[in-house]
Order: C-alpha cells, then sequence, then structure tokens
C-alpha cells in the first residue's frame, strides 16, 4: 500500500465516525523534547502517545505535508504521511473495548518543519500516562536522525521518504530496555563545524532550542526526565572530506564538560562510526579517544567510547548506515549498557 493510500484511508475513515465521547487538547505525555507552549514538536522522534479506554481513536495535526510519522498502537508500528495543513487522522478503530496506548513520533527531522498537535478523540475516555523510568538521550548529526536509513544504495539522495528515526541504532536500543529516547540530532551538523564548513548551527547550539530551527533558547520545553544514558554522536561532519578542525578538541570537550554539569549521574558514551573514509575515520576516532581519555583521566569515570567500525551492516543513501547497520549499532550500544548499568533487555 503506497503513502498517499494510508492518507487517504486515515481520512476517509472519519466520516464513518461515530460520536465522540471525549476530547483533549493535550497528549498523556510528550515524547522528546517538545514545545508544550505551541504544542509543536519537530526534533526527530519527539512526538505524542495517546491512552485511552474505548475502541477507536482519531487525531488532528498540523504539519506541512513533509513529514512522516510511526504510530504505535499497543507496540504494531505502522508509517503515516502526513498531509498539508489541519488535517485529522484515524489511529485506531474497530480495537476490542479496553484500554490501549498509542505513541506517534516523527520519522524526520527538523528542517522539515514542525508539527502541531490541535487535538485528539476517543469514543471512550481518555487516561494519563507516567513518565518512562529509563530515559536516554542522543545528541548527534544525520546519522542519529536516520537519514537515508531505509534508502537501497549509497547513490540515493536525501529524502523524507527514506528517513526513519525509530530505525536508528538509539531508538532500537532504547525499545530493548524499555527506555523512552530524546533525539536531538540534525544533519550536516558538528561539534565544531558543519558539513558545508560554516560555524555558526552546530549541533551544540541547537540542542539549547526548544525547536531546532527557531532561533529562540529553550523555553516551554517538555522532556521525558533526567537521563540515565546520554550519546553524543558527532565527529562526521567535522572531520569528513579531509576536514581537520582545530578547535574539535576544545569544543567536544566543553560539550561533554557541559554535559556532566548539568547531569553527574549520567553514563555518556562519545560514539564515532561508521561512516568516515580511511582516511577521515581514524583520526576522529583517535581525537575523541583523547578527549575522553584526559577526562577520565581527571575523574569522570562514567564517561566511555563507542566506536562504529566502517564496513559495518550496509548502506543507505549519501553513504549512510542503513537499517542492517543501525541494528548493528544498535547490538553495540546496549551491550555497552548492559555492562554499564546492568538493564536488562526486555
Amino acid at each position: 500500500m503506497s503513502k498517499r493510500t494510508i492518507i487517504s484511508i486515515a481520512i476517509a475513515c472519519l466520516t464513518l465516525s461515530p460520536v465522540s465521547a471525549d476530547t483533549v487538547k493535550g497528549p498523556a505525555r510528550w515524547i522528546g523534547r517538545t514545545d508544550i507552549a505551541s504544542k509543536r514538536f519537530a526534533w526527530p522522534g519527539s512526538g505524542v502517545e495517546l491512552r485511552f479506554i474505548g475502541t477507536r481513536a482519531e487525531i488532528t495535526l498540523i504539519d506541512d505535508g513533509n513529514n512522516s510519522v510511526m504510530v504505535e498502537l499497543d507496540g504494531q508500528a505502522n508509517r503515516l504521511d502526513l498531509a498539508n495543513g489541519r488535517k485529522t487522522y484515524m489511529l485506531a478503530e474497530n480495537l476490542e473495548q479496553g484500554a490501549h496506548t498509542i505513541r506517534l513520533t516523527r520519522r524526520t527531522e527538523g528542517q522539515l518543519g514542525p508539527t502541531q498537535f490541535v487535538d485528539a478523540i476517543t469514543d471512550g475516555t481518555f487516561v494519563g500516562a507516567g513518565t518512562p523510568e529509563k530515559q536516554i538521550v542522543v545528541i548527534g548529526d544525520s546519522i542519529s536522525a536516520g537519514y537515508g536509513i531505509e534508502g537501497k544504495s549509497h547513490t540515493c539522495a536525501f529524502s523524507p521518504d527514506t528517513e526513519n528515526q525509530y530505525l536508528t541504532y538509539a531508538a532500537i536500543a532504547a525499545r530493548s530496555f524499555g527506555a523512552e529516547i530524546t533525539t536531538l540530532a540534525a544533519s550536516g551538523r558538528g561539534a565544531s563545524i558543519n558539513a558545508d564548513g560554516t560555524l555558526n548551527g552546530t549541533l551544540p547550539q541547537l540542542m539549547d532550542r526548544t525547536m531546532p530551527f527557531d532561533d529562540a533558547p529553550l523555553a516551554n520545553a517538555e522532556e521525558a526526565g533526567r537521563p540515565d544514558v546520554i550519546v553524543v554522536h558527532l565527529g562526521t561532519n567535522d572531520f569528513g572530506n579531509k576536514r581537520r578542525p582545530k578547535t574539535f578538541e576544545k569544543d567536544y570537550g566543553h560539550l561533554l564538560a557541559k554535559l556532566r554539569a548539568a547531569h553527574p549521574d549520567a553514563i555518556i558514551y562519545a560514539a564515532i562510526g561508521p561512516m568516515l573514509d580511511q582516511y577521515d575515520f581514524p583520526i576522529a576516532r583517535d581525537s575523541i579517544a583523547e578527549i575522553v581519555s584526559a577526562r577520565v583521566n581527571s575523574g569522570d569515570k562514567s564517561l566511555h567510547k563507542l566506536v562504529f567500525e566502517p564496513g559495518i551492516g550496509g548502506i543507505g543513501c549519501d553513504w549512510h548506515p542503513d537499517t542492517e547497520a543501525n541494528i548493528e549499532m544498535a547490538r553495540q550500544l546496549e551491550a555497552a549498557i548492559i555492562r554499564d548499568l546492568g538493564w536488562n533487555i526486555r
């Protein structure tokens, strides 16, 4: 079934809807980093959770029509492509009467524009949701955003159709542990310098914003809670194409220090790979290893490097790791978390 057919069916179903029993103007829980004042979300993997007792639920969203989301209904995930403007989508119908959970999260990243929650309707009753016990935060670039992850080869360029944060290594690992994930990632961004050579709008600058491409600083933001695990996956855009930024160690070290000050009890992984070539990868890997070693020697014992070697798995669009590669990367992250935190796979 094509994505346009999915949209058509979802909207067409509304004409058959019975009289609704309960409407909410906000979700049971926001997922990832969201702007609760405007009810918008744009970071990859951000979204909403709805919990209801009934047989059906629909949601009204506002979008530019460039984004797609994953809709998990009681743990079963399907893709939904959003239309332009204010639209109502049927998320579930003809269910057994009872308690159900829907998670709606962005496959796509902030450069494609925000998505706004308007309301949700069920034939039953909406109920609240608690905060997940385990929290993971990922700070990264296109790899962590899911750029080209569903592409068939390196020859395809960027497209919202092949981007999917839900299938990234960190998202997979989070689901394995039953953890919530907040993804602060944007394509082409580095720790010191971006892929296009610019110095403004690096990821450490964007990560302090509620919405990734709004200039306003962090405000009205909703996040799940204090992270147990933080993955910093930057350096690919800093070192790609034989670029050697002179301020990388200072900038990257400052980022790690900032994260440690804000989250003294979190395990932090400094990750690199697998996109860089045989010339750039060892330089980036060794630079990050030196920064980590220096901080560990200075007393930060909860900081570890995490290396994804080139050649792991397959290749998606523009040489990005594909779904197979991300599964292998997820296994590495899971092993590290089991070693360092003792979490159990569900």
